[in-house]
């Protein structure tokens, strides 16, 4: 995967296969993550953060609403979407 790192420079990250297998297990067992959750990409699909989004979401059987970037940009808008979609985990994230 590629991410944009904290210099701002793009780099490539290896994620082998059971590195992400890893991820979503522990993302099952640290927030008990199941078909009953709704989760978000909050985070961008070329940022790393998106890996646990998308695939412990997924891989788990949760729902996972998608979000467009200006809903991402205005803070109210993204907490009204949240809100309104009864959205957990991706409200967990802008809490940290």
């Amino acid at each position: 995967m590629f991410t944009s790192g904290s210099t701002g420079v793009p780099k490539g990250a290896v994620m082998t296969h059971a590195n992400v297998l890893n991820l979503i297990e522990w993302g099952k067992e640290a927030f008990a993550i199941s078909h009953e959750d709704i989760s978000t990409n909050v985070n961008p699909l070329y940022f790393d953060n998106s890996v646990f989004d998308f695939y412990s979401s997924i891989f788990n059987g949760a729902c996972l609403v998608p979000f467009s970037k200006q809903e991402t940009r205005n803070p109210k808008t993204l907490v009204e979407k949240l809100t309104q979609q009864d959205v957990l985990y991706g409200f967990l994230y802008l809490l940290y």
